[in-house]
């Protein structure tokens, strides 16, 4: 959260003073993960959530108030009666005249900073550096594993880097989805 508080701050009060929107299209365009965001900048409130959607982020407004949050049923409880979701990608501003949606970022502005020359091994390093950067100084580490082909690669690298490494499947005792969870980790050598 520092580093995305400092981001902005830098951003909004540089030399080449940028708007809210343009920051947040930048701030998409450079960030890695999932987030949904809320700040204050000159009197308006702004919220952004990352462009796969990962993030949930829900608004609307009563008779006396507008506001945003995680979840539907935080804002039902405060009276706001029909909450929306705010799409992947969008920006909300809630000003004087109420709340305004932009899309800022998609599929098609990522595949833009996708490099040209893409291949396997720029994936690979991709994706070493990815659970590097999860794993650093970790003793313990949980992986949630169904068992198919990206929770199986997922914990083989985690494993890897951190011995003590724990596998967790969801669902019903004896169900499909369990036995072949419980079959993935056999062969991986895994908890």
């Amino acid at each position: 959260s520092e580093v995305i508080a400092r981001f902005f701050a830098k951003e909004l009060s540089g030399k080449k003073k940028m708007d809210f929107a343009a920051v947040a299209k930048k701030f998409m365009r450079l960030a890695r993960g999932e987030y949904a965001i809320g700040a204050l900048f000159r009197g308006e409130l702004y919220a952004m959530r990352d462009f796969t959607g990962q993030k949930p982020l829900w608004f609307g407004e009563s008779a006396e108030l507008m506001a945003f949050a995680s979840e539907p049923g935080a804002l039902r409880k405060i009276g706001i009666e029909f909450p929306v979701p705010l799409s992947p990608g969008h920006l909300l501003r809630a000003g004087k005249k109420g709340f305004e949606t932009a899309k800022i970022f998609d599929w098609q502005d990522f595949r833009k900073i996708v490099p040209r020359g893409h291949s396997i091994p720029m994936l690979k390093s991709a994706f070493d550096a990815a659970i590097e950067m999860q794993t650093r100084g970790l003793q313990k580490a949980a992986v949630l594993f169904s068992g198919g082909v990206d929770s199986s690669l997922i914990a083989k690298a985690v494993s890897q880097k951190v011995p003590q490494t724990k596998l967790f499947v969801a669902g019903l005792e004896g169900s499909h989805d369990v036995l072949a969870a419980q079959k993935a980790a056999k062969e991986l050598g895994l908890e």
